[in-house]
């Protein structure tokens, strides 16, 4: 009787530990309930959400009026395998930061939010650049013009591989010459 007890509870230890993991999938909806109460900052009541097949756009707006699109990149199982922020509010960069660390908490939880900004941010600023930043499952970029500010995140699980081509081709070296 004493065996049975110990195997059913070694049974219920598993099956709880198993399930307390995070989700790596998520679709727009759930997304969109999260971030919404992750990032009080942004004004969700007045929002417009348009849906498409491929993707989800929001049009928001902070509590200081700065406007953001944020669109929601949809695999073919309807997960969200990217997201995009972007912004044309070049002065407002310090509200940008902040929902781009609030996206990244919403959205990869088990990447920290603190160092992901301090890789892709210089103090509190942003570059007028391109950053890239790669953990062990998610992409990140940031990047300034002169018109617009955009961030994205990118899940690797989730996303096609990406295969790069090499950029000369055999016949474009001069076998003749060596290299110079």
């Amino acid at each position: 009787m004493k065996k049975i007890i110990k195997i059913l509870t070694v049974c219920l230890l598993i099956l709880t530990f198993c399930s307390c993991s995070v989700q790596e999938k998520m679709n727009s909806e759930i997304f969109i309930e999260r971030f919404s109460e992750n990032c009080s900052e942004l004004d969700f009541n007045n929002s417009e959400i348009i849906y498409d097949e491929s993707d989800c756009k929001i049009f928001i707006k902070n509590n200081a009026g700065i406007e953001f699109l944020i669109e929601l990149k949809k695999d073919d199982n309807n997960n969200i395998n990217k997201l995009n922020l972007v912004t044309t509010e070049l002065k407002a960069e310090s509200s940008f930061i902040s929902v781009s660390k609030k996206m990244v908490e919403t959205y990869s939880p088990d990447d920290s939010s603190q160092t992901i900004i301090n890789e892709l941010f210089t103090d509190g600023k942003i570059k007028n650049d391109f950053v890239f930043f790669e953990t062990q499952w998610y992409y990140y970029s940031v990047a300034k013009t002169e018109n617009a500010i955009y961030f994205s995140v990118e899940n690797k699980k989730l996303s096609p591989e990406k295969n790069t081509d090499l950029t000369l081709k055999p016949n474009d070296i001069d076998t003749e010459k060596g290299s110079d």
